[in-house]
């Protein structure tokens, strides 16, 4: 993980990057490249090309700043920037919630498996799919009380759903 640059311990970050790194703070979920795309020309009022998007975004995440959920080709301002662990992705496959958790404890048995086999450790993110608390409290009732079933709140969360 890329440390930061300056003797303050804030990383030089120029414009456009800083714009983009707003953007993926102010939402409440992760987001895909193409509603990116459009969202960062919006606010710039100017268009912005993919290649320009993705270069940002390989910046911002080799500065530690973003991470790329890969099961859902999808971006998301990190909750831990600068902490080199590996980041536990909890993915709800009902809802599509995503909790960022840091797994201090896997980058030991991470690396001793990597060991063993002689394998390098490029990047140690690993994310995990199954029904966040919120949906399975509603799979329990539901079966339950079926007559007071609600759906997950979307504050509770950061949601998933990509529109790229």
């Amino acid at each position: 993980m890329v440390q930061p640059a300056s003797r303050e311990g804030r990383i030089a970050i120029p414009a456009l990057h800083r714009v983009l790194l707003d953007l993926l703070r102010e939402n409440e979920r992760p987001i895909g490249a193409y509603t990116l795309v459009r969202m960062l020309s919006e606010k710039l009022k100017r268009g912005v090309s993919p290649p320009t998007l993705y270069q940002a975004l390989s910046r911002l995440i080799q500065q530690g700043l973003v991470v790329r959920v890969e099961r859902r080709d999808c971006y998301i301002a990190t909750r831990h920037p600068g902490i080199a662990s590996t980041r536990l992705f909890l993915i709800c496959g009902h809802c599509d919630a995503v909790e960022e958790k840091l797994a201090p404890q896997l980058d030991v048995q991470l690396a001793e498996e990597a060991q063993a086999s002689g394998f390098k450790i490029a990047r140690n993110d690993v994310e995990v799919e199954g029904p966040c608390r919120c949906c399975a409290d509603q799979v329990e009732l539901s079966a339950s009380h079926p007559s007071q079933t609600e759906t997950c709140s979307p504050r509770r969360h950061r949601r998933l759903a990509c529109s790229s």
